[in-house]
């Protein structure tokens, strides 16, 4: 019996004898860890309400966001006792907001891994004024 394998985006298929299963990939490391330093210098201490990051590192925010419809895989979610929720998606990074009709949906999201779209209007924090999102991973 010959197996094909094609991956495609992070989506492994497996073909046999004309059977196809859909599989997604394992991730290849845990979300990134967001502390309590971490939170603050993404926030601003609490004056930012909603943003993203490219990463963390030794506390400060590289931000990489462009303006417009930004897509990710909301596949891991941290939530603040100060209203904030992060998304930590698969592509890297991460997203935050402490609005709830925003943290809401992001949590929403998360549950299930599905792609979601920020709309960003400051490419400096990564702000974002609205999502989108889809029942689809």
């Amino acid at each position: 019996m010959k197996f094909k394998v094609h991956v495609i985006a992070n989506l492994m298929l497996l073909s046999l004898s004309g059977f196809a299963m859909a599989q997604q990939a394992a991730p290849t490391s845990a979300p990134a860890q967001i502390t309590a330093q971490s939170h603050s210098a993404a926030t601003q201490n609490g004056t930012v309400a909603s943003g993203s990051g490219a990463s963390l590192i030794n506390s400060a925010v590289t931000n990489s966001a462009a303006l417009g419809w930004n897509y990710v895989h909301a596949t891991s979610c941290l939530s603040f006792s100060d209203g904030y929720v992060y998304v930590l998606p698969r592509e890297g990074g991460f997203w935050f907001a402490n609005a709830p009709v925003f943290t809401a949906t992001m949590l929403t999201q998360c549950v299930h891994g599905n792609w979601i779209g920020f709309h960003v209007v400051n490419s400096s924090t990564g702000a974002f004024d609205q999502i989108q999102t889809y029942n689809y991973k």
